[in-house]
């Protein structure tokens, strides 16, 4: 626990930067700090790609001293301009209550998120086999050996790599959205930690840090009377799908951190525009938001689409309300000049839809898997793409849609809730052009539109905490004296404790049936999810008895090459034991064609291009392991592929990686059960 407290804080210290220069544009400590990681991950990332442009060391140090020297320049030059080039400046006074309520909101998911992260998991050594997290790890890893912290440079595969150990063609370092694993290779470069307890503890830092801090920056900016941060917390830990829709779903890790850090994004832009800001206040937020947006590009494009349609609502009604009181416009006007601006917003959506940027990511196909009756059901009960049946969220979020609907400065929220929760049905219920046009920015993934949806229901949500406090107050306030009165906030706690505790009731057939939801809560099947996926049982690609035998392979194979077959496990080697295998992830569209020889490695004694391919690589042993995990799946080509929970294994293009026992240019240096290492005989 010591290394995971150290790694943690290492990574607070790359959002030190942000809170500096929000600090010394905006001159709010509170606020300074609650949107210190919005602003801080894309100065950071800019910071890495400076400086592997620049003739410096390449390491974790000179990242972070850049990101701190360009903090304080640009929130000092910010400052100047904003204050008349006066360098003294009036310090406005912290309220201590706004610093104590987020403090006291941290502290609340500081200990949820233990409970259900670090409760079910070994940080040294659980992580979820996905695909997609190979592709985390190793890109975690990489960062932290070669020590180039560089987004535009992403890759599986180390720079400081021989292009002849590489699987991959040249060129196969590029931009990836990759402020959650840099942030989580920062941190493990400087504490010494592996990328798996790295990765684990950016994890909880996002969770535990940035969800807290930037749902308070949202929420205050749009209620900024308000002071329930009880409530708050309690508005952030009963909403079923988010953020944990995200860990449970693929993972997909950057999509959380890059949706984790919009709240705050979209608050300082709810701030820029908003009704009651000086000019000095816009230009301050105006170049906070600049920078949040940076840090969103970084993170995860598609959380700009759901800043987006969180806003547009937002902007009519400043559109609205502007028409009205600058020149007493009539309805008409107003309206058509909202309007207006859906037309620009939706011509700007179609733009990227249309865009050669985006193409891959629009057209990623999911196949449908609720009819739209049952996707409108899973919203009114919110059940979404897991099908656990939540009733008691679900009505406590009408309860804020009617309390929203009340008021005209929050009616936009049911109206971006509404907006999301469409794209939400057409995304899990429909198919073809008109389901990529609505959803597509999410990849058509219906996991993340559940955790989108669950984002925006916290606005509503909170609402009706309030709105059950204050009908509880007006009650007690009624039948009882104040001396025997309960404290009106009690009613809250009791609803999120049904939230948490009480068993789905499993409205939602189709999928409580696909995943055996029945029986239990929301909350509670999530922290069993999270369990389980980060388990090493006898299903998952790399079991505990494979891993035990990795321990050993390392200390025989040293540093040398070794080649593998990524789909049996052996790719996590190079992230759980440092062990240099040849594929660190699964094959791309790139392969080199001594990679796609190496395949027919059974064929070494008899083919001379096979022999020689190996002997390119330098390789000086082969690993083999079990692939008796995969089986057939109805939702894939059998002739083709096989199937597990993590992989699709196309096992015909690796038939021919094997060794025979009687290959006399191998030699069997290592085995256990299905296990095997050989040693080449003649390599180089």
């Amino acid at each position: 626990m010591v290394s995971l407290a150290l790694t943690i804080l290492f990574i607070t210290l790359c959002a030190l930067p942000g809170f500096i220069c929000a600090y010394l544009i905006c001159n709010d400590a509170v606020r300074a700090l609650a949107v210190a990681p919005a602003v801080s991950c894309g100065i950071v990332c800019l910071s890495g790609v400076l400086v592997d442009a620049l003739p410096l060391a390449s390491s974790a140090i000179p990242v972070l001293a850049i990101a701190f020297i360009t903090s304080m320049l640009m929130g000092a030059a910010v400052h100047i301009l904003c204050n008349g080039f006066m360098l003294r400046r009036e310090l406005l006074p912290t309220n201590p209550g706004r610093m104590a309520g987020l403090g006291l909101i941290v502290v609340f998911c500081l200990a949820f998120f233990a409970f259900m992260l670090l409760g079910v998991i070994d940080p040294n050594d659980s992580f979820v086999q996905y695909s997609d997290n190979l592709h985390h790890l190793s890109n975690i890893k990489s960062f932290m050996t070669s020590g180039v912290f560089n987004a535009f440079k992403t890759a599986s595969y180390p720079q400081t790599l021989l292009q002849n150990q590489v699987p991959e063609a040249s060129g196969v370092a590029a931009f990836y959205p990759s402020a959650f694993t840099i942030f989580a290779a920062l941190g493990a470069s400087l504490s010494d930690a592996s990328a798996v307890l790295a990765e684990n503890a950016m994890l909880y830092w996002c969770l535990a840090f940035c969800y807290p801090l930037g749902m308070f920056s949202l929420l205050e900016s749009i209620f900024p009377r308000d002071n329930n941060y009880v409530l708050v917390a309690l508005a952030l830990l009963i909403v079923p799908s988010f953020p944990l829709y995200l860990i449970i779903g693929t993972p997909l890790y950057p999509n959380l951190l890059g949706m984790l850090l919009m709240p705050a994004a979209a608050s300082l832009f709810i701030l820029l525009i908003g009704e009651n800001a000086c000019p000095r206040e816009r230009v301050s937020y105006g170049v906070l938001f600049a920078l949040s947006c940076v840090s969103l590009f970084f993170s995860h494009p598609n959380s700009f689409f759901a800043m987006a349609v969180l806003l547009l609502p937002y902007c009519c009604h400043r559109i609205f309300e502007l028409s009205f009181k600058k020149k007493k416009r009539p309805f008409a006007w107003r309206i058509g000049c909202s309007a207006a601006f859906v037309v620009f917003a939706a011509c700007i959506w179609l733009g990227c839809y249309h865009s050669s940027f985006f193409e891959g990511v629009v057209s990623y196909y999911w196949q449908p898997l609720l009819s739209f009756g049952e996707a409108i059901k899973s919203v009114l009960d919110f059940s979404l793409r897991r099908g656990i049946a939540c009733p008691i969220y679900s009505a406590l979020v009408v309860i804020g849609i009617v309390s929203a609907l009340r008021s005209r400065q929050t009616r936009w929220l049911v109206v971006s809730f509404f907006l999301m929760a469409a794209i939400y049905v057409v995304n899990i219920s429909m198919d073809g052009e008109f389901k990529q046009l609505f959803s597509g920015f999410w990849y058509n993934d219906p996991w993340r539109t559940s955790a989108a949806l669950g984002l925006f229901s916290i606005p509503l949500g909170y609402l009706g905490l309030v709105s059950i406090r204050d009908a509880t107050a007006a009650l007690f306030k009624r039948v009882s004296s104040p001396a025997k009165q309960l404290p009106p906030i009690a009613p809250c706690f009791f609803i999120a404790l049904l939230i948490a505790l009480v068993p789905s009731f499993g409205f939602n057939g189709a999928l409580s049936q696909m995943y055996d939801t029945k029986g239990i809560s929301a909350m509670l099947y999530n922290r069993q999810e999270i369990q389980r996926l980060n388990g090493k049982g006898s299903t998952s690609p790399l079991t505990s008895e494979e891993e035990n035998f990795l321990d050993s392979v390392k200390d025989i194979v040293g540093s040398d090459l070794v080649l593998n077959n990524p789909y049996d496990g052996s790719a996590y080697a190079y992230v759980t034991d440092d062990i240099n295998v040849y594929y660190k992830e699964r094959p791309g569209s790139k392969e080199t064609s001594d990679a796609k020889l190496v395949k027919k490695i059974d064929e070494y004694d008899t083919n001379a291009d096979v022999e020689a391919a190996v002997q390119n690589t330098g390789a000086k042993y082969v690993l083999l392991l079990s692939t008796d995990n995969y089986t057939e799946n109805y939702a894939l080509d059998t002739s083709k592929y096989l199937w597990c929970w993590a992989f699709d294994y196309p096992y015909t293009d690796w038939s021919d990686f094997n060794i025979d026992s009687d290959d006399s240019s191998f030699v069997l240096v290592a085995s256990s059960d299905n296990c095997r290492l050989y040693e080449i005989e003649d390599a180089a």
